[in-house]
């Protein structure tokens, strides 16, 4: 940024960096910024509404990514994080639309499909949140599965070991974590000491 202050894409991780470390004011000011620059990235338009969903403003991320859809309604990511926002406010219908939507624009992404299950388990579909599990499992026999998908599934279904154990497991194989000590999705754990233990091992 210091050599070039107008790059958006250096805002945008800058963003990511102090949402990590759960800096949200600093954050949204990155994003932002990264937005003026870039008014068209999609990626960028739909990391503002992630970054208000880690901030646990709700209506603003609906907001946010309702903007961003009006850009480029078939961004499969757009649809994925109105999900998410939508299953923490408990609207269930329409959580499970979105999520069924960017399964479809994605191609049953693996990296979409773990949210499809959480959006179930949180809608109190268990039988199908468990079949989504059990399709990552058999996709997992063939190609990398990233363990923290599975965490989100089991948190929204309950089960504290299991959510603690493929945390532990993402966490030693490096998985996406970047957002562990903001992301509602694990409100469930948030407060058991294996869970504090690792957001330690993180620096966090």
């Amino acid at each position: 940024l210091e050599l070039n202050p107008s790059y958006a894409t250096a805002h945008f991780w800058r963003a990511t960096h102090y949402m990590a470390l759960g800096q949200i004011s600093d954050s949204l000011t990155q994003v932002r910024k990264a937005v003026e620059l870039d008014p068209l990235s999609m990626i960028i338009l739909t990391d503002v509404g992630k970054d208000l969903y880690l901030a646990r403003r709700y209506d603003e991320a609906i907001d946010q990514y309702q903007k961003s859809l009006q850009v480029d309604a078939n961004f499969a990511i757009a649809h994925k994080g109105l999900a998410e926002v939508y299953a923490q406010k408990g609207m269930n219908d329409e959580a499970v639309a979105e999520i069924e939507k960017a399964i479809e624009l994605s191609g049953r992404s693996i990296f979409i499909l773990d949210d499809l299950g959480y959006v179930y388990a949180r809608a109190g579909k268990k039988s199908e949140a468990m079949k989504i599990l059990g399709d990552l499992d058999k996709i997992a026999s063939d190609e990398y599965v990233p363990a923290y998908g599975r965490a989100v599934i089991y948190s929204a279904l309950g089960d504290k070991e299991k959510t603690l154990a493929w945390l532990e497991r993402a966490y030693e194989e490096r998985s996406f974590l970047v957002y562990l000590k903001v992301d509602p999705a694990f409100d469930t754990v948030r407060d058991e000491e294996r869970f504090a233990m690792l957001l330690d091992k993180m620096g966090f």
